[in-house]
C-alpha cells in the first residue's frame, strides 16, 4: 500500500506484485478538514498511513503487507515506544496490522503523491482521531486495574470477601445485572475506557447518533459503570454532530408577542415584495404589497424590477401621498427595502422602519397571511401562460378589500371610508338610499371611527385567543449576554439533499437581548469572515451549545 499526503489532501494505491511488478488494487483520496491542516507534516503523513489501510481494511487485516510512504519519520510508528497524544491512538491502531514500512522518495512516489494533490472533495470525510480503538485492547483486566475504584473491588474479591453484585470471571470485573432483558453478569468499565465505549455506541455509523434513552439502553444491557445514567446523558446532549442536526426534543422556544393594532388607519403599515412571477405582458416580474395594521386594506402593486427606486416610488405615490406618511413600516431585510432610498425616506417622514428576524417571517404574519390568499385569488383567473396576472391585481385587489374580515368584523373599505363600496352589481340593481346631503358626512365619519373602534376592540381580542394558544405549545426561553447558542439556518446545496444537511451552526454568542424573543448574536469564530457582523436572530431559531470537550 502505497500513501501520502500534502497541505490539502491525502491518497493512497493498492498495489499487488506480480511477476515482478506492481499491478493496482484500488485508489483513495480525500481532502483534509479545516482541523486537519492544521496538522504538522508527520502527524499529516501519519494520518495519511492510517486513513489509508482503515480503507482498506477488508484487503489487509489477518495478512503482512508494507507501506510504503515517502516520509522517513514514519518508519519509526510502528515501533514507537513511548507515544503520547494523536501520534500515540494511531500507533495503537495499527499494532493489529502486521505492517512493514519503507521508505520511498516522493518522485518515486509519485501515483500516491498525485492523488493527495488533488483528492476527491465530495468524498465523506473521515476523522482517523475520532474513531475508538477498543479493538486495540489485549488485556482486559490491566485496563482495570488502572481505575483506581475498580482496583479496590478486585482486590477485596481476590483475598475472598464478598461482594454479592461483583464477580470475576476469566480474571475480568463483571457486575450482576438484575434486569431480566440484558445479560446476566454486566462487564464493568474501567474510566479511561467509558469515552470510547460511549463514542462506539453513540457515534458509529452502527449506533446511528440515536438520542439518550437508545443510547442507554444500548449500553446497559451489556456493560456498567457507577454514574452510567448520567455520563451517557451528558455524552448524548454534548455530542456536537446531534446538536447541529437534531431539534431540541421539548417544546419549542419563545412565546408570542402580538403587534398591537393602532388607532388610525395606516399609522402603521407592513410591506412586502412577491416575486419574480413570469414576465407579463407589461414587462411586470414583480408584485408590491401593502397591508395596514388597523383596517386591513390592502395596496397592490405590479413592478418591472424589485430595484429600491420601484420601492420608494410605490411608498410615496400609492401610500404617502394617498393615506399619509406611517408611524411604522415593517417589512424583512431585502436589499430594497434597506437601501439608502427608502432609509431617506423615512427619516423624511419620520417613519419608524421595523426589520423582521430572518427566517422568520412571522413577524410580519399579517402581510405574509395576505400574500397566501393574494395567490390563491390569482391562481383563479390567470391564463395557461400565466402572463396576464398583472392585469388581475386590481380586481382581485377590490375583492380583498370589499369583503368582511372575521378578525375586525368589518370590510377594509368601511373602515377606511366608513361605507361599503358600490360593486358593479349593486350599480346594476336598484337600491333604496336613506342618506341626506345635510348629515352624510357626520354619518361617515361618526360611522368610520366607532367601526374602528370595535375594529380594534376585535382584533385585541383575537390576539389573546391566538396567544393563549400559542403558548401552550411553547415555553419561555431566556439567553443571557455572552451565553453560546447554536443558529437554526436552513440551507440548499445543489446535487444535495436537503433532509441529509445539518440545520443548525456555530457555536455563535450572545451580545446583546433586544427583547424577550429577539437577540444579538455574533459567531466566535475569529478566522471567519462573518465574524465581525452581528445578526438579529428569533428566539425559536436558538438552542443553547453544548461543549462536546466539558
Amino acid at each position: 500500500m502505497l500513501a501520502d499526503a500534502s497541505g490539502y489532501g491525502i491518497g493512497a494505491v493498492l498495489v499487488q506484485v506480480q511477476d515482478g511488478k506492481e499491478r493496482p488494487l484500488a485508489y483513495a483520496s480525500r481532502s483534509l478538514t479545516a482541523a486537519e491542516k492544521n496538522y504538522s507534516t508527520t502527524e499529516k503523513e501519519c494520518l495519511a498511513v492510517v486513513w489509508a489501510i482503515s480503507k482498506f481494511r477488508p484487503y489487509l487485516f489477518g495478512r503482512p503487507f508494507t507501506v510504503v510512504t515517502d516520509h522517513h519519520s514514519l518508519c519509526w510508528l510502528a515501533n514507537l515506544k513511548d507515544p503520547s497524544g494523536r501520534l500515540a491512538r494511531w500507533a495503537l491502531r495499527l499494532q493489529e496490522y502486521d505492517i512493514n514500512i519503507v521508505y520511498k522518495s516522493g518522485r518515486k512516489h509519485s501515483d500516491a503523491d498525485s492523488l493527495s494533490r488533488k483528492p476527491l472533495f465530495e468524498s465523506v470525510v473521515e476523522n482517523c482521531d475520532e474513531i475508538p480503538s477498543l479493538a486495540a485492547i489485549t488485556d482486559y483486566r490491566k485496563e482495570q486495574l488502572k481505575d483506581k475504584h475498580l482496583k479496590s473491588i478486585i482486590r477485596t474479591l481476590e483475598k475472598g470477601d464478598g461482594y454479592q453484585s461483583y464477580q470475576m470471571r476469566n480474571n475480568v470485573l463483571y457486575k450482576r445485572n438484575y434486569d431480566p432483558m440484558g445479560q446476566q453478569w454486566l462487564l464493568v468499565i474501567p474510566k479511561q475506557l467509558r469515552h470510547d465505549v460511549l463514542k462506539s455506541l453513540h457515534d458509529a455509523p452502527t449506533s446511528g447518533h440515536l438520542g439518550f434513552a437508545k443510547t442507554y439502553d444500548r449500553i446497559r444491557r451489556k456493560y456498567c459503570w457507577p454514574g452510567l445514567y448520567g455520563s451517557v446523558r451528558r455524552y448524548v446532549s454534548h455530542c456536537r454532530e446531534c446538536q447541529r442536526r437534531k431539534s431540541p426534543p421539548q417544546l419549542p422556544s419563545g412565546q408570542l408577542h402580538p403587534i398591537k393594532p393602532p388607532d388610525i388607519p395606516f399609522n402603521k403599515i407592513g410591506v412586502d415584495l412577491l416575486g419574480r412571477f413570469p414576465l407579463t405582458r407589461n414587462g411586470n416580474r414583480w408584485i408590491i404589497v401593502c397591508t395596514d395594521y388597523l383596517t386591513r386594506f390592502t395596496v397592490i402593486k405590479a413592478l418591472p424590477t424589485a430595484e429600491a427606486t420601484e420601492i420608494a416610488k410605490f411608498l410615496v405615490e400609492e401610500i404617502i401621498l394617498k393615506h399619509g406618511a406611517p408611524r411604522e413600516m415593517i417589512s424583512d431585510r431585502g436589499r430594497s427595502f434597506l437601501s439608502n432610498l427608502v432609509k431617506d425616506i423615512n427619516q423624511l417622514c419620520q417613519t419608524s422602519h421595523l426589520l423582521t428576524t430572518a427566517y422568520h417571517p412571522q413577524t410580519n404574519g399579517l402581510t405574509e397571511r395576505f400574500n397566501k390568499t393574494l395567490a390563491d385569488m390569482l391562481s383563479m383567473y390567470v391564463d395557461v401562460e400565466q402572463r396576464n396576472w398583472d392585469t388581475i391585481l386590481p380586481f382581485v385587489t377590490f375583492a380583498y378589500n370589499s369583503a368582511k374580515q372575521d378578525t375586525t368584523g368589518f370590510s377594509p373599505f368601511f373602515l377606511v371610508h366608513g361605507r361599503d363600496i358600490a360593486t358593479p352589481l349593486d350599480v346594476i340593481l336598484p337600491h333604496d338610499t336613506e342618506n341626506h346631503a345635510d348629515n352624510y358626512v357626520q354619518q361617515l365619519i361618526t360611522r368610520a371611527e366607532e367601526a374602528r373602534q370595535l375594529a380594534k376592540l376585535h382584533i385585541l381580542d383575537a390576539q389573546a385567543v391566538d396567544k393563549r394558544r400559542y403558548d401552550e405549545r411553547h415555553r419561555p426561553v431566556n439567553y443571557n449576554v455572552g451565553d453560546l447558542v447554536w443558529v437554526f439556518t436552513p440551507v440548499r446545496k445543489v446535487g444535495l439533499s436537503e433532509k441529509l444537511l445539518r440545520r443548525y451552526f456555530g457555536p455563535y454568542r450572545i451580545t446583546r437581548r433586544l427583547s424577550d424573543v429577539t437577540y444579538e448574536v455574533q459567531s466566535i469564530e475569529v478566522t471567519s469572515r462573518r465574524q465581525s457582523k452581528k445578526d438579529i436572530v428569533h428566539v425559536l431559531r436558538l438552542k443553547p451549545y453544548c461543549d462536546p470537550q466539558r
